[in-house]
């Protein structure tokens, strides 16, 4: 289960994915439907997904096999990934074809590890929390620096 501020999601034991409550700005991934679903309904897409996590105003999964999809407010510093700057009410692939192990999101950011061990981070870029060394917002996935290799990258809100 991923919780955002209005919206929740969830997976099956299929791989299938369920969103509920509000998403005004497409957070529930399920197309033009009401804006508030009080019960779970199915995501668009007919992907099967094996990690998900879900943000203020948009959400992330990972598809079987690796690809990273992103759904919600893309207008708040690329936070979807797709460097459209638009949002998305159906999920969406984050640029860059990579094959994501993990993947974290936060109010206006996401990071994935790819299942070689190299991280990315997209959206915005105050403080440097995308780890590229500057503090420029970038709306496609930008490698974090340092020549690490990553297991995990575990995004936060500012507190």
């Amino acid at each position: 289960m991923a919780a955002g501020f209005s919206h929740t999601c969830g997976l099956d034991a299929q791989g299938n994915a369920w969103c509920w409550g509000g998403g005004p700005l497409g957070e529930l991934g399920v197309g033009p439907l009401p804006r508030v679903q009080p019960t779970p309904v199915p995501m668009a897409g007919n992907l099967t997904w094996t990690a998900m996590s879900a943000a203020q105003d948009f959400a992330c999964g990972l598809a079987s096999g690796g690809t990273a999809y992103c759904w919600g407010q893309g207008g708040l510093a690329g936070t979807l990934g797709d460097g459209s700057g638009r949002d998305a009410n159906v999920p969406t692939p984050v640029a860059g074809n990579h094959s994501f192990a993990t993947i974290s999101t936060a109010n206006s950011h996401a990071c994935g590890v790819t299942t070689g061990g190299q991280g990315y981070c997209w959206g915005e870029n105050s403080n440097g929390r995308l780890g590229d060394g500057t503090q420029t917002d970038r709306p496609t996935p930008t490698l974090v620096t340092g020549g690490h290799t990553w297991s995990h990258i575990v995004t936060a809100n500012p507190g």
